[in-house]
């Protein structure tokens, strides 16, 4: 089986959040073509993202690997996942972006206490 590389990883992370692959076709292509359950599928991936992230030297790119990390962690609903990738950052402008994503979207569910902890 051939390793995908974090920059891959990043690279379509970002695809989706811009909207050039959306939601929607990542999930039709995934529920045809693979047999794995899709939120399985999905810690194997951020498994995969954090050990690479983890091996990055360059504490700017590290940051930039664990922000994304964390944001589509907390995108699936693995929420301890996300603050963990986010307490991961290095950079404080990187990890202060990836706390303001978290507590946006648990603004946006209405956990406003989560929000606030976050």
């Amino acid at each position: 089986m051939k390793k995908i590389t974090i920059g891959q990883l990043v690279e379509l992370f970002d695809q989706i959040r811009s909207g050039k692959v959306s939601r929607e076709r990542l999930d039709a292509f995934l529920k045809a073509r693979v047999e794995i359950p899709r939120e399985k599928l999905v810690k194997q991936i951020l498994k995969y993202a954090r050990d690479a992230a983890k091996a990055i030297v360059d504490d700017y790119y590290r940051s930039l690997a664990f922000k994304v990390i964390a944001e589509v962690s907390h995108e699936s609903g693995d929420f301890t996942a996300a603050r963990d990738a986010a307490k991961a950052i290095v950079d404080d402008y990187h990890r202060s972006l990836a706390f303001k994503a978290i507590a946006e979207e648990f603004a946006k569910s209405g956990d406003f206490t989560a929000a606030r902890d976050a």
